[in-house]
């Protein structure tokens, strides 16, 4: 009786693996997808360019118009960073599942090519081969990412009306990855599959615990937590960028390397300013501080 039990959660579980990678890899939306700027939302260098600049507008709008009016409480948004966390992280988690099953059906499908060049996985999540066009399942993934950074941009005011602050390295971060999310499918760079994997694994994180407190939970340094987060993030860019950089000279060439140039600039960038804020922090200062005088 214990054996057939086990067969009927065996044969329920293939179930549901089988539903779960058919909507997140097999669905005909999710296989025909194809980058067409003419023909999706969002997809045109026009509204990235007008997006950025109406967000940076907004942002600094908002900020000096609180200073104007002298209004130093913090206002009330009732539930919305509750849900727009949860949104976020339910959205961070279905993107990273999407895209570690559509790698996997990738490699499944063209196996044969790549046993023709030589090329394992690892190589591929690294480096796309020359002449690689934006369609398919982890293009599909890799769009709903980029059209979730816009989603992600809310979360800029929010900090605004009930903190006071704005940042530079914010605005630039935000900008940074929006461009970057847009390069990846404009010009089908290389290394955007592990890219993909990474963020959404961190904001999943990321998210979840600003969840936690938004409902008032006990955390205690979480803004320290998302900067390790965020510098684990650059940790993993950096030694990936290595990679590419060597797999481009040693297999004839990857994909979009001029857009991975450009990328790279701009991770190079935002890591200056990042490390900046890290090392300046104030509650690593008192850290710092509070060490240096119980070892005196």
């Amino acid at each position: 009786m214990q054996d057939f039990y086990n067969y009927i959660k065996m044969l329920s579980y293939y179930y549901v693996m089988d539903n779960i990678k058919y909507w997140l890899t097999e669905h005909p939306s999710i296989v025909s997808f194809r980058w067409t700027p003419t023909q999706l939302y969002a997809a045109t260098w026009s509204f990235l360019v007008s997006a950025i600049s109406f967000y940076v507008a907004a942002a600094l709008a908002l900020h000096l118009l609180l200073k104007l009016c002298r209004i130093r409480r913090s206002l009330p948004l009732g539930p919305i960073p509750v849900l727009h966390s949860l949104a976020m992280s339910l959205i961070s988690v279905a993107i990273f599942t999407g895209t570690l099953f559509s790698a996997e059906a990738e490699a499944r499908d063209t196996r044969w090519l790549w046993r023709r060049t030589r090329t394992t996985s690892f190589e591929w999540l690294l480096c796309f081969p020359l002449g690689t066009r934006p369609s398919g399942r982890v293009f599909f993934w890799s769009y709903l990412f980029y059209l979730s950074r816009f989603l992600h941009l809310l979360r800029t005011f929010f900090v605004v009306l009930r903190d006071r602050r704005l940042s530079f390295l914010r605005l630039f971060n935000n900008s940074v990855i929006l461009v970057m999310s847009f390069l990846w499918l404009e010009f089908s760079q290389s290394l955007q599959v592990l890219a993909i994997l990474f963020y959404t694994s961190v904001y999943s994180v990321v998210y979840a615990f600003r969840l936690r407190t938004e409902l008032g939970l006990p955390n205690k340094t979480p803004l320290s937590f998302t900067a390790n987060c965020q510098l684990a993030l650059l940790g993993c860019n950096v030694a990936c960028h290595v990679g590419v950089l060597l797999l481009h000279y040693l297999r004839g060439g990857c994909n979009g390397i001029g857009a991975w140039l450009f990328n790279s600039l701009l991770n190079v960038a935002f890591l200056v300013q990042f490390l900046k804020s890290y090392v300046n922090h104030p509650q690593r200062k008192i850290k710092s501080t509070s060490v240096c005088s119980s070892s005196a």
